[in-house]
């Protein structure tokens, strides 16, 4: 963010939490390396979810797709979530990706 989002300097909402500027460029869940690592420890046991698992957001993808049949997904950095399993066993075809070559 910064000031040509209308943020004045860094922003520093949520608490001070700074967003977008430095949190992700100092962190290494962008490196591949890190992923291969944590898969490979079980950092993320049998499944691993950012917000949501897959029955809680599949009823919202359902809403946005309106019902049309056998729809082609792909699940760019799917690691090992579920969702895939839920796109695939409501008829449609998925093709999970992942750069970790561990999960």
């Amino acid at each position: 963010m910064g000031p040509s989002l209308g943020c004045p300097g860094a922003c520093r909402c949520f608490d001070g939490l700074v967003l977008f500027r430095s949190n992700f460029r100092q962190s290494s869940i962008g490196d591949r390396s890190y992923w291969d690592a944590a898969y490979a420890a079980g950092t993320y046991k049998d499944t691993y979810e950012w917000l949501q698992t897959g029955p809680e957001l599949w009823p919202h993808i359902e809403k946005a797709i309106g019902g049309r049949p056998n729809l082609k997904f792909v699940h760019v950095g799917c690691g090992n979530s579920d969702l895939g399993k839920c796109i695939a066993e409501a008829g449609h075809l998925v093709v999970n990706v992942d750069y970790s070559s561990v999960v």
